[in-house]
């Protein structure tokens, strides 16, 4: 996964084992029928998941409404404990608690909250235009601060807990790192 920021461009990396369960050694990775990778997938949380978009404030790591949410579903799948993530903003996340089951009635808990963002205005020292979190909102008013605490994170990418072919893949890391 690719993106340009500020002048560099942006490479996150995932890292997972791959288990299928229907062989013993090694296999053959046939990806013919793809015509651009199905992975990681993106989730918008405003639109997608009850959570909505991700606060930075103190106690924010706690994902409230997480549990409405099946984790069974492919797009839920964030959820599972262990589970990497990246934000929009290169920001890697790491699931403490998860979900695996509808059940499962505790909401997903980060290993820490989400990072406030700072805002650059129009004008500013540095003569940036507006900077947002959600920089394709226009009507978007700053904090008098300075910095962003809320709605942070409005957008992730994930590895689902296993692929079309039925491949279980389990998370060891994710990072950000400028090419």
């Amino acid at each position: 996964m690719f993106r340009r920021y500020e002048g560099r461009i942006l490479v996150a990396i995932f890292v997972y084992r791959v288990i299928d369960p229907s062989q013993t050694g090694a296999y053959t990775v046939d990806t013919r029928q793809y015509q651009t990778p199905n992975l990681p997938l993106r989730v918008n949380l405003e639109s997608e998941s009850s959570t909505g978009s991700w606060n930075a404030n103190q106690g924010s790591e706690i994902l409230n409404d997480s549990q409405l949410d099946d984790p069974s579903l492919q797009a839920s799948q964030w959820q599972y404990p262990g589970q990497w993530l990246v934000d929009q903003n290169g920001n890697v996340h790491n699931v403490q608690n998860g979900r695996r089951r509808m059940n499962d009635t505790e909401p997903v808990r980060l290993t820490a909250p989400p990072s406030p963002l700072q805002v650059f205005v129009t004008g500013s020292s540095f003569g940036s235009p507006s900077i947002n979190v959600n920089w394709w909102d226009q009507t978007y008013v700053p904090q008098q601060s300075g910095i962003q605490y809320n709605g942070v994170v409005t957008d992730i990418w994930f590895v689902p807990t296993s692929d079309s072919k039925g491949r279980k893949l389990y998370p060891v890391y994710a990072m950000v790192e400028a090419l």
